[in-house]
């Protein structure tokens, strides 16, 4: 692919919807979309709360002129809940989801498999879509198992996660992972059985990041999702031990990935697995005790793990380069050095 001038059927200066637009990837999403020149139209659960997104130093400048509406859809999973945020718009990008990390998987998979049902259902009114991006999750392909050695593709499935989440009491720890992980798991699976029965005119891509670091652009972020740094400054050993090994990506990578899979009129039908760097907590200590050496950290974890399974992201770096001039993945440490940007962290 080439990195000079691409070219897109979504063409500047036109709406993009973004779900879920005050999250850790969607704040990301809306300001990379609109320094590309688009229009932003961001769903949110409650405007009030999120009067701080055009706020942004990075953002304000275009919300000033007008190029960022937020509108209000409180439940994502009622039929239909996107009618009115999808009028006029050229692409969606589907990042909003469910992460109550819930027990009942009553309470997650079916609300999950409706989310996205109804962004699809809202987005086939609409004859401007040409594009759907949904956000699934690494999790929605495989078991995060050190030791589990396969190579994800296309068509893999974490079916065991659906399995054990619902699987009847007592259930261990990880329960609320494995809820969590079976709702991505059949989310996903709707998304592609609604693209082969109803085969809706616009691309339809999804984006399947790993654990996602980076800036945090609001206290939320830090509380909610950019949670693993702080689990090592915060020394959670329970959590860090529940999660021995990772892959992790940025956040800036992950929303750039959305971009692109929306704007590139040649990318459809993809499931991308675009996981980045793989480590441990280890590898994560010595960098945050690189960045802030005046600061005592934990020790370093006994017996550190790595994970085996692989899955090919040539096409990702490929996007990257083709609409952002960027070679490769941001490293571990420019991950954890943008976590601690803002001062959440310190």
């Amino acid at each position: 692919m080439s990195s000079t001038s691409p070219t897109s059927d979504i063409h500047k200066g036109s709406i993009v919807l973004v779900t879920g637009a005050t999250g850790f990837i969607g704040s990301h999403t809306v300001a990379q979309l609109l320094e590309k020149g688009y229009k932003v139209r961001g769903t949110v659960r409650n405007l009030e709360q999120a009067s701080w997104l055009p706020a942004l130093p990075r953002i304000k400048p275009f919300a000033d002129k007008g190029d960022l509406e937020l509108v209000e859809v409180p439940d994502l999973g009622v039929p239909r809940a996107f009618d009115d945020a999808v009028r006029g718009v050229s692409a969606i990008i589907n990042i909003a989801a469910i992460t109550s990390f819930d027990l009942d998987p009553n309470n997650v998979i079916p609300a999950d498999i409706q989310g996205i049902t109804s962004v699809l259902e809202s987005a086939m009114t609409q004859p401007t879509v040409r594009a759907l991006v949904h956000t699934s999750s690494i999790l929605a392909s495989t078991m995060l198992m050190p030791g589990l050695g396969h190579d994800v593709g296309p068509g893999s499935f974490n079916d065991l996660a659906v399995k054990l989440a619902w699987a009847p009491p007592p259930h261990d720890p990880s329960q609320p992972l494995l809820v969590y992980a079976a709702g991505k798991v059949e989310s996903d699976k709707a998304l592609w059985k609604f693209v082969d029965e109803r085969k809706p005119k616009f691309r339809v891509n999804a984006v399947l990041p790993s654990a996602v670091l980076g800036e945090p652009l609001n206290q939320k972020h830090v509380d909610n999702s950019a949670v693993y740094v702080r689990w090592v400054t915060d020394e959670r050993t329970d959590n860090l031990n529940g999660m021995p090994a990772f892959y992790a990506i940025d956040v800036g990578d992950a929303a750039r990935l959305h971009v692109a899979a929306a704007l590139d009129p040649d990318v459809n039908a993809k499931r991308m697995h675009t996981w980045g760097v793989k480590g441990n907590w280890n590898d994560v200590l010595a960098v945050v005790r690189k960045l802030r050496p005046q600061r005592k950290f934990m020790a370093d974890m006994a017996d550190p793990k790595q994970l085996s399974i692989t899955t090919d992201e040539t096409l990702y770096r490929d996007l990257l380069k083709k609409w952002f001039g960027q070679d490769d993945w941001v490293s571990l440490e420019g991950m954890v050095a943008n976590n601690f940007k803002g001062g959440y962290l310190d």
